[in-house]
């Protein structure tokens, strides 16, 4: 069992902030006991990344489903010739795509 981590890279990453939770006594998932020390504590550290990282997920598992039905028809318009594109529609879109990039890296 890994008690310690030290050397190089093993304090946290400079610029992400950092929670860190303690466990003592006997309820701290038996470290007590398999150490055979009293007092035993663990401790927990999620950084901040991790805490985004788990609220990305989330917000990803949160989107609606690829229509597979629409992708099916697109891809038989598209095989069969019938697929029509509207230039103006996709020129406002990416212009609009490009100003809310502009927006969000000001």
């Amino acid at each position: 069992m890994v008690t310690g981590v030290n050397g190089p890279g093993s304090g946290p990453i400079r610029g992400i902030k950092s929670q860190t939770t303690s466990a003592t006594g006997p309820n701290n998932g038996g470290a007590a006991a398999a150490t055979g020390k009293a007092g035993s504590s663990d401790v927990v550290t999620i950084t901040d990344l991790a805490s985004r990282i788990r609220d990305l997920v989330q917000s990803v598992e949160s989107l609606p489903h690829v229509d597979q039905q629409r992708v099916a028809e697109i891809r038989q318009q598209i095989a069969d010739g019938s697929y029509e594109v509207d230039p103006r529609a996709t020129a406002e879109k990416l212009l609009e795509f490009e100003s809310m990039l502009r927006e969000h890296l000001a």
